[in-house]
């Protein structure tokens, strides 16, 4: 009974616990300051802005870290003050030019032996563009053959094919008088794993 007589110097005239009147007091007090202290909305100039703004920020930070990855700037050459510039990617044969096939098999994956018995399969008189040669039609040739196998080959050993695509008359091999120099195009394929 004595918990019910006084409560923050108030006195009490029922058996209630002293909680539940505190509760009810603070509730109250609660409710005036949330309603002293609504924040406005928006408006709707205000929304688009700060969306405008969000979105700015957001593009400079992207601007930011894509040009920290971008490649510096190439230096001068031999200290001159213009910088080279890249051209765009272009064909090196344009269509129609007459074009040879060269496919060497070697054990080596880096360095061509251009010796006669590493030529596996040579192709002449092949026209750059012309998509309707061949046996079906479709711009392809297949050729089959046998492969000696070497006691280096046998014993977990490599094979590469080193392929070359010249203009007709040069050849791949550096130490011809007909080298092909800049018309050349090579790709190099492991034909085991």
């Amino acid at each position: 009974m004595s918990q019910s007589i006084q409560q923050n110097g108030v006195p009490s005239g029922n058996d209630e616990p002293a909680d539940q009147n505190q509760a009810v007091s603070v509730r109250d007090g609660n409710t005036q300051d949330a309603n002293a202290q609504v924040p406005q909305q928006p408006n709707r100039l205000e929304s688009i802005m700060s969306i405008i703004k969000s979105l700015i920020i957001r593009g400079l930070i992207i601007y930011f870290i894509t040009s920290f990855f971008r490649r510096p700037p190439q230096a001068p050459i031999n200290g001159t003050t213009s910088t080279t510039t890249r051209s765009a990617s272009r064909n090196m044969f344009t269509n129609g030019t007459d074009i040879a096939l060269y496919i060497y098999l070697t054990e080596n994956e880096k360095h061509v032996d251009f010796k006669q018995n590493n030529l596996f399969w040579m192709k002449e008189d092949l026209v750059y563009g012309d998509w309707y040669s061949g046996i079906s039609g479709d711009g392809t040739y297949t050729f089959e053959s046998d492969i000696n196998v070497s006691d280096n080959l046998r014993n977990n050993g490599s094979l590469y094919l080193h392929g070359y695509v010249t203009r007709m008359g040069y050849s791949p091999n550096p130490k011809d008088k007909n080298y092909a120099k800049q018309e050349i195009s090579y790709v190099k394929k492991a034909l085991n794993k």
